[in-house]
């Protein structure tokens, strides 16, 4: 049995990537639980409030978030700069046009050492970037949690034959997956994706005040969810 909660309305691209895990999950988990657009407050400390997450699937395997890009129809690739960080393009097919995006493996990690933090030590934790829509291509380079719709399936079955195989993780059944899922339910409490949108604008603007008054930016700060 497979069950989904929603927080708030998604867009196009995160219903179509919900619908292709839970048809990916389906045959591999008898029970597992999807979470949309889950939201939980960070430390005091932090440059935004708050974190969002498109899917948090929990199952026998553990917790499992997902990071769903809505990009079609181009070649998704990755370079080098000179400062040694990697900036990510996209290349629309039939175009010689490129589009610079940010790091989504990068904005995923972030959001799983924050939700680590919160749960129990052995359960398995890790992050997916999910490009559901058609016409994507990968360099061959690109790592292994990258997925397009059609790798999810089989990521699907390694997540299973992985946690099956492992000593250091304790497998879920039904009663602690729904106790998972309840627990980060309150964990949100009434935080909304409205509230966070407007966390991650008011970070921007801080940041960008800070870049007017003293002409540089020493460590510039990322919406979790951007």
């Amino acid at each position: 049995m497979s069950a989904t909660a929603s927080a708030s309305p998604t867009n196009d691209s995160e219903t179509i990537g919900i619908r292709q895990i839970v048809s990916a999950f389906s045959p591999v988990f008898p029970h597992f639980r999807i979470l949309q657009n889950l939201v939980i407050p960070l430390p005091v400390d932090s440059p935004v409030p708050t974190a969002e997450f498109d899917a948090v699937v929990i199952c026998e395997a553990g917790l499992y978030l997902f990071e769903i890009k809505g990009w079609r129809d181009a070649y998704v690739y990755r370079e080098k700069r000179a400062d040694d960080n990697t900036q990510w393009f996209l290349r629309p097919h039939g175009s010689e046009a490129v589009i610079e995006v940010q790091n989504p493996g990068s904005q995923g990690g972030r959001k799983m050492v924050q939700l680590r933090a919160l749960l129990p030590e052995r359960m398995r934790v890790h992050y997916y970037v999910l490009l559901p829509c058609g016409g994507i291509e990968l360099e061959p380079s690109m790592p292994a949690g990258i997925l397009t719709s059609s790798d999810l399936p089989y990521a699907a079955r390694v997540i299973r034959s992985g946690s099956r195989s492992s000593k250091t993780s304790v497998p879920l059944d039904a009663q602690a997956i729904e106790l998972t899922a309840q627990m980060l339910f309150e964990l949100q409490g009434d935080l909304t994706v409205a509230e966070h949108i407007r966390n991650c604008q008011a970070s921007r603007e801080r940041h960008a005040a800070h870049i007017a008054r003293n002409g540089t930016a020493a460590s510039p700060s990322q919406c979790p969810a951007a």
